[in-house]
């Protein structure tokens, strides 16, 4: 779950407070890399399978954190009803066997026991009250950028301090601004001879004009109504998109993610964004980030460290959609995220015997690669002219999908 940054085979180590959940002041210490396991898992009142994923720390050596699947893992309220989970290989992470959601005035514990052993358990967390959520948009001024604001008004039935944790996941539509209705080949049959080895074109194989790029959020975002005279949450800004950026050039859309959260796990939250540098291009949320931050779960057979949170939240979303020409009407639209340099290349003669003509072997050597993709095709005589663009410009399918997601609408 939480980012620990490794620096070859040392890494600091932050504790930053006990188990038991009192703030301390950090001393930083270095020490040998420790293969520790990492929990990442939010219960919410959300009826569903509940997820909680399991994987190790690792090194800048590695590329990723392998998931942990062999170990036993159980949440049991204070009711001493037990709710199991099983490890699900599509899912990279452990699902509950059977839909629930957190009560109020319930408590729950996680229960962990690994292949080697070694058994771990949280703090018994309860449920905090529910919150309201409304996200509007608007058009703003924003350090010299404008463009689009989503900014969050939450409001709760009760007069006392509430602890949110935000996240969001982006949703827009790619069109490639220059999609020709062809794709270039390069022909090799056998026997390789001059009348087997040619350039050609054909009709798109894919559809590759349109696709749809989903991303969460990866930063930590926090917000409290501690600081002020009321218990409601106004205007707090989760996301700003300038109107230059390429991605709101078509449709675009946000779903932001409401946690409620209690002191303790705001707290929590709130020491690693400090001790981690979260910014919106930094996933803070997986393993491979710059200390040990004790949470709430502990080893019961060890002294063994494991990072991670088990955090009970009150869940609520909601999705807003804009398209670019009603939010910015009669203005011209951003420009696409590279430059989009038009080559043209006639196709020349059969590939046949090197040498081959340096124009030939430049277009062959483009469709062999990927580099560059088809935009549109002059016929002459005897030989075609092939205009040839950089692939994203082209064929949105090399930066995006195809699928159009669950919940797009036009």
């Amino acid at each position: 779950m939480n980012k620990i940054k490794i620096t070859y085979k040392l890494y600091f180590l932050f504790t930053i407070f006990s188990f038991w959940g009192c703030t301390e002041e950090f001393i930083p210490s270095t020490e040998n890399f420790e293969d520790l396991l990492v929990v990442e898992t939010t219960i919410t009142d959300e009826f569903k399978f509940q997820k909680i994923k399991l994987t190790n720390t690792y090194t800048f050596k590695d590329s990723l954190a392998l998931p942990v699947t062999n170990a036993k893992i159980l949440i049991k309220d204070n009711f001493d009803q037990e709710y199991l989970f099983q490890y699900k290989e599509e899912d990279t992470a452990y699902l509950s066997l059977e839909k629930f959601k957190a009560e109020p005035n319930n408590s729950y514990q996680l229960y962990i026991e690994t292949a080697s052993g070694e058994n771990y358990e949280s703090l018994p967390e309860t449920l905090p009250p529910v919150s309201n959520l409304e996200v509007q948009l608007s058009k703003e001024n924003i350090d010299d950028k404008f463009g689009a604001s989503f900014k969050v008004n939450s409001t709760n039935p009760i007069n006392e301090v509430i602890y949110y944790r935000y996240e969001y996941q982006e949703a827009y539509k790619v069109i490639a601004p220059y999609w020709g209705p062809n794709e270039a080949i390069y022909v090799r049959e056998s026997p390789f001879t001059t009348n087997y080895c040619y350039i050609s074109y054909q009709p798109r194989q894919e559809d590759d004009k349109v696709c749809y790029t989903v991303k969460d959020s990866k930063e930590i975002i926090l917000a409290t109504t501690s600081n002020q005279s009321e218990s409601n949450l106004s205007d707090f800004l989760i996301k700003f998109v300038p109107q230059s950026s390429w991605r709101s050039a078509h449709r675009y859309a946000l779903n932001v993610k409401q946690h409620v959260i209690n002191y303790d796990t705001y707290n929590y939250y709130r020491t690693l964004k400090k001790i981690s540098g979260s910014g919106e291009n930094e996933n803070t949320l997986s393993p491979n980030q710059p200390g040990f931050l004790q949470g709430n779960i502990k080893s019961t057979t060890s002294d063994k460290k494991i990072l991670g949170y088990f955090e009970i939240a009150s869940y609520s979303s909601e999705r807003i959609f804009f398209n670019y020409d009603d939010l910015y009407p009669n203005e011209p639209k951003p420009e696409y995220y590279i430059d989009c340099n038009v080559e043209e290349i006639v196709s020349g003669y059969p590939c046949g015997t090197p040498p081959l003509p340096e124009n030939l072997e430049r277009l062959m050597s483009l469709i062999s690669f990927g580099n560059k993709s088809l935009f549109k095709i002059k016929q002459g005589d005897p030989w075609d002219t092939y205009f040839m663009v950089e692939t994203p410009c082209s064929k949105c399918t090399s930066i995006s999908s195809n699928e159009i997601p669950d919940f797009w609408y036009e």
